[in-house]
């Protein structure tokens, strides 16, 4: 249809007039001289019509609510992990935008009179949490929350480097951030691809030298495609979470399951994948690790079908081999470094899920209620999945319909939080274009909260976001 065709196209062109075309990404005091950050996710949700982008739930999350979130979750992060900073201090450090609004100042040692004594003194410990923190959007569409957080983590070094007296390289510190601490998944390819494009172009910004721009962090493995809720494929679980244990404390298994040897192999491949410089030798690797998962995910099913019936699962499996977006995530498979770890889960679990009833999804829908024991909203699962995910004191932070503070249906979804510690609920109003939903912001700990008293944060923004 040359007609719709056409109006695609210019639907696409009139969004573009509407933006700078530098491709800096940054903080919203710079939106009127730099990059407007969300002209790519703008884009992607163009090229959605309007009743497809309403059948996702695929609504870009505007910039300052983007930042607000995420310096809440730093500030929640940073103070969970300190202990003689008080939580007024940390947030003078990361709300104070005007840091970094002139560039002499970074380069200026009065930076240290503009902050707080306890951040000076403590800036090494501040600069090495920030350094390793890990942070995961389960349902990262087009980027914005993974690239807002590079933006504050950078910020934020920036700061304390300064203050450390080390030089400052912008393009090191967002390649570090992107490879060492973010992590993201999408059931749209195209939205994984967007990611991807907007962390290349924020690091080639920072290049002077054209001829010295290194490849992308190895994004293959922090920006996938799969369905994050789904670890299962027709009532098989794909993940023995007993593995996790057996694979640091080889000690314990005398006679290992093919699973499990499988698993050890391709641990070692990507580390190899990790440290390998050759484009031809990262491309191999590439494909050992893919048939490597698949090899463990075939023995998986072997191990858990005691009989032919596997051969017929393997084979329904097989559909999926060529394919990017699967029905499926293995979260511990994919994202084995941070399970593996001696405190594991993520740090920060962020993002903005999708507002659809799971009533018009056929496939799914009987596998989430089996999963996670409720019929609701995929919102509702993305809360029990994020979570799930969350390491003990870490920090959940969403923006999602508000209908969980008053209907009947979301009464699991108010008792997970208030058997957690409550941060705050921000209401707010006319988010999303085209989205016939009132949304709040909730941002919570992953912390018992049955035994103490606490209060928090509701604030009604509908009028004034700020």
């Amino acid at each position: 249809d040359i007609t719709l065709e056409n109006s695609i196209f210019e639907e696409i062109f009139n969004t573009f007039d509407r933006f700078n075309f530098t491709v800096k990404e940054d903080e919203p005091l710079e939106k009127e001289v730099a990059v407007d950050p969300e002209m790519l996710g703008k884009v992607f949700e163009k090229l959605l019509d309007i009743v497809t982008r309403k059948d996702k739930g695929a609504f870009y999350t505007p910039r300052d609510i983007v930042h607000y979130m995420c310096k809440k979750a730093l500030i929640s992060y940073l103070d969970t992990n300190t202990e003689d900073i008080p939580i007024d201090a940390i947030e003078t450090f990361i709300n104070e935008d005007h840091y970094l609004s002139n560039k002499i100042l970074i380069e200026n040692e009065s930076i240290e009179n503009s902050l707080p004594p306890t951040i000076v003194y403590n800036a090494e410990l501040l600069d090495d949490l920030l350094k390793k923190v890990k942070i995961a959007d389960p349902a990262v569409g087009s980027g914005a929350f993974p690239v807002g957080m590079m933006t504050e983590i950078v910020k934020a070094r920036q700061i304390l480097l300064s203050v450390l007296g080390y030089e400052i390289n912008t393009y090191e510190l967002k390649r570090e951030t992107i490879e060492n601490s973010l992590y993201g998944v999408d059931i749209s390819y195209s939205a994984t691809n967007i990611t991807k494009l907007r962390f290349w172009l924020s690091l080639v910004v920072d290049e002077e030298n054209i001829d010295d721009i290194k490849p992308l962090p190895n994004l293959d493995n922090h920006i996938m495609c799969g369905n994050s809720l789904i670890d299962e494929f027709e009532d098989i679980r794909l993940f023995d979470y007993g593995l996790l244990e057996a694979v640091q404390n080889p000690q314990l298994t005398l006679y290992p399951k093919k699973s499990e040897m499988k698993f050890r192999t391709l641990e070692k491949t990507k580390k190899e994948f990790f440290n390998e410089k050759s484009p031809n030798a990262k491309q191999k690797l590439k494909d050992k690790i893919n048939q490597l998962k698949w090899e463990f995910t075939d023995e998986t099913i072997k191990e858990s079908v005691k009989t032919e019936i596997y051969k017929d699962k393997i084979n329904s499996l097989k559909e999926y081999n060529d394919k990017e977006a699967k029905p499926f995530f293995i979260w511990e498979l994919e994202f084995s470094e941070i399970f593996r770890k001696q405190n594991p889960d993520f740090d920060i679990i962020i993002g903005n899920p999708p507002y659809v009833s799971t009533k018009g999804i056929k496939n799914d829908k009987n596998i989430l209620k089996k999963l996670y024991k409720i019929n609701d909203d995929l919102y509702n699962y993305f809360f029990l999945k994020g979570y799930s995910l969350l390491k003990n004191n870490g920090t959940l932070s969403y923006i999602t319909s508000n209908t969980y503070l008053t209907i009947n249906s979301k009464i699991n979804l108010r008792k997970l939080f208030q058997e957690n510690k409550i941060l705050e609920i921000v209401k707010v109003e006319n988010v999303f274009e085209n989205a016939m939903v009132d949304p709040a912001i909730i941002t919570f700990k992953k912390e018992d909260t049955k035994k103490s008293n606490y209060s928090f944060l509701f604030k009604d923004a509908v009028d004034n976001f700020d």
